[in-house]
């Protein structure tokens, strides 16, 4: 049979029956309905299976209704209906999470009652009127609740057991960073700081210190200016002494004594006109005439005078280098002076705040901490995708911040220009705020804080790092380093939230893992070797330090730190030379001018009263001898930076005629006498101090 034939047959059958397909669609119909009535009406239904929620037994082994120690003493002497409500109902949802730990409404109930213990504990610092209105202290349990969010021991799932006494020392470090100042805090750390900085005893604490400084200043310089005084003294009785009975002599000293008395007030002129202070006319007048026409002719009065002298240019050069000393001496006085001042008026104004100053004031800016803590954890949470636990279900590392540093420095080498930035530098090194819970790290720009929870997702190398990656991204300067990544052809299409997160899970990767193997598409890759990583020249090694081994290292050369701090202490207290200033060699203050004209003439009083107190200060009419004695101890005092020497300890001898002395060390410890000479030894110039006194020919 051909193919045409059979589908010619197959056609003809079609055709034959085409009568019969209404029928046979309505016999399929009819079968259709006749099953929807057996299974609808003939058939009895089976009842609905009710499937109760999972529920967890990884708490099988715990009792509910255990007596919970913490919370007891944390509520303990406190029988309020809202301290005893507020007990019952932890203690509830504790019992209940126990019972099952998936139950979503427990965990969040839970956590809200982690806040409101934390709220509670606040509210009962404050609730006495003696309670300390200044500081914030927080005892053990309250900061393992606080810091932890360590409810109950219960709650805690460790094979090894657990013991609270464990996390004394979960956040302490035993390590730093060498040349980063990482300043680290828990919650209640930072609650006590920023109440102090609220109530102003931080800034009391640092203008007391100020005050000390300027005190230790001002007597250091008043030392120099006397050694200064008594130099020149000394050196004109030099003079006098080795050309008595000549003629010029007693016109040379009358001339000395004329400069002498005009020192003082030309001190105060040019301190004012170097710090910015208004002058009056006739002021201005009589500071123009004292430089320029005054000193400038009775120093050249005295140089005709010591011509005929032997030495006489010698002599008047140094008597010029003193008198220029006294000057820059006077002048620096008077700057320390009205810094005392201002540090003082500073003090009382901040004492003023101190004392209205309430307990309700410092609820509500501890409360508004708190809400800022729990809004940042919100944020970790949703960043992270996951469900927020705060409360603390198993057992925590030891020495977090440890771990955290070791992190840190290997950021750093993979990308040293992270803290080079412009904001970085405005801003400096941000602190470190270790929170309960959960979750990767962020960064919070206002307060320039790392925000790092202290359980990882999945370790702490992306949890530190996370935080970081956000740092560079906020610290941006004007947003050069964004525009760049959202250039790459990859992610011109991405909006800013996914441009991002994209940058911070590539970054991850890139400190992370190796670098040739990162799974990166090769366009990010090479931005981040071009843009991130370290160009020739610029690697570095970041040193992390212990530091009780840099403790030991100070104990074992204790004179050796104690000249380097004299030394930088020196360095501190000098002040540049203002370039504006005449060749007299003074050193006006750098200080930034008063902000307003009416401040500036209200100053200028009372530093007219102290220019003339210090030039009534007069000095005692002693014998040349004694003069002699005493300028060796001063520069001994100045040297050694000890004001207690005396002639019990130190005794000065002259031997001749020709000014040659011994120094005789008596009752004094073998330790002070090798730091003395120490001191002396790795600074040959000293040694000049002593025996440049005479001004020897």
């Amino acid at each position: 049979m051909h193919v045409n034939d059979f589908f010619k047959g197959v056609s003809d059958a079609f055709a034959a029956n085409r009568s019969n397909a209404g029928l046979i669609f309505a016999m399929v119909l009819f079968f259709i309905l006749a099953i929807f009535v057996y299974f609808k009406y003939f058939t009895s239904p089976k009842p609905k299976v009710v499937h109760e929620p999972k529920k967890s037994n990884k708490y099988a082994n715990q009792k509910a209704g255990a007596v919970n120690r913490l919370i007891e003493a944390i509520f303990a002497g406190d029988a309020s209906q809202e301290a005893v409500a507020l007990k019952n109902l932890t203690n509830h949802y504790i019992d209940n999470y126990i019972e099952n730990s998936l139950d979503a409404l427990t965990i969040n109930a839970l956590n809200a009652k982690y806040w409101d213990i934390v709220t509670y504990i606040i509210n009962k610092k404050f609730r006495n009127e003696g309670d300390n209105l200044f500081e914030l202290t927080f005892s053990e349990d309250e900061r393992k609740i606080i810091d932890f969010a360590y409810l109950s021991d219960r709650l805690v799932l460790s094979s090894s057991g657990f013991d609270d006494s464990m996390l004394n020392d979960v956040l302490d470090s035993e390590c730093y960073i060498k040349d980063y100042d990482f300043k680290i805090h828990t919650i209640t750390s930072w609650l006590s700081a920023s109440l102090k900085e609220f109530t102003s005893a931080n800034a009391l604490e640092r203008l007391s210190g100020e005050y000390e400084s300027i005190n230790s200043r001002l007597n250091m310089a008043n030392m120099e200016k006397e050694i200064s005084f008594k130099t020149r003294k000394l050196l004109l009785y030099e003079i006098a002494k080795q050309n008595a009975g000549k003629p010029l002599v007693k016109a040379m000293m009358a001339t000395s004594d004329k400069i002498e008395r005009i020192i003082d007030a030309y001190s105060f002129y040019k301190y004012k006109t170097g710090s910015g202070f208004s002058m009056t006319k006739e002021e201005l007048l009589e500071f123009v005439n004292i430089e320029n026409f005054l000193i400038n002719s009775l120093r050249n009065e005295r140089r005709e005078e010591l011509k005929n002298i032997a030495y006489g240019e010698r002599y008047n050069t140094e008597l010029i280098s003193l008198e220029t000393e006294l000057v820059n001496k006077e002048c620096e006085l008077l700057k320390l002076v009205s810094l005392k001042a201002r540090c003082l008026s500073e003090i009382e104004k901040y004492d003023l705040c101190r004392k209205r100053a309430s307990a309700q004031s410092n609820i509500d800016f501890l409360v508004s901490k708190i809400e800022y803590i729990k809004n940042t954890l919100n944020q970790v949470a949703k960043r992270n995708e996951i469900e927020p636990l705060l409360f603390m279900t198993k057992k925590i590392y030891k020495k977090i911040p440890d771990m955290v540093f070791q992190v840190i420095a290997k950021f750093l080498e993979a990308d040293p220009q992270i803290f080079k930035s412009k904001i970085s530098k405005n801003s400096g090194i941000p602190e470190i705020l270790f929170v309960p819970g959960c979750g990767n790290g962020i960064y919070n720009v206002e307060t320039n804080t790392l925000i790092l929870p202290e359980f990882p997702i999945k370790d702490y190398n992306v949890l530190v790092i996370t935080a970081l990656a956000l740092y560079r991204w906020e610290c941006d300067d004007e947003g050069n380093l964004k525009r760049s990544f959202n250039s790459l052809k990859c992610n011109k299409k991405l909006t800013f939230a996914a441009l991002q997160q994209l940058f911070v899970k590539c970054y991850v990767n890139f400190i992370t893992k190796d670098k040739e193997s990162l799974g990166l598409e090769k366009d990010i890759l090479d931005w981040f070797k071009f843009e991130i990583s370290p160009k020739k020249g610029e690697e570095i090694r970041v040193e992390i330090k212990s530091k009780a081994a840099s403790k030991q290292a100070e104990e074992a050369a204790p004179g050796e730190e104690t000249v380097l701090k004299e030394e930088d202490a020196q360095a501190a207290a000098q002040e540049a030379p203002d370039s504006k200033t005449p060749d007299t060699g003074a050193r006006p203050a750098g200080e930034a001018a008063p902000a307003s004209e009416d401040k500036k003439q209200a100053e200028a009083p009372a530093l007219i009263e102290t220019a003339g107190a210090l030039e009534d200060a007069k000095k005692p009419q002693i014998s040349e001898e004694q003069l002699k004695r005493e300028l060796v101890y001063d520069k001994l005092k100045l040297l050694f930076k000890n004001n207690e020497l005396d002639e019990n300890k130190i005794s000065v001898n002259f031997i001749d005629e020709e000014h040659n002395f011994n120094i005789e060390f008596k009752n004094i410890s073998v330790k002070n006498f090798d730091e003395f000479f120490k001191t002396i030894y790795e600074n040959p110039k000293l040694k000049d101090l002593l025996t440049g006194i005479y001004k020897k020919s």
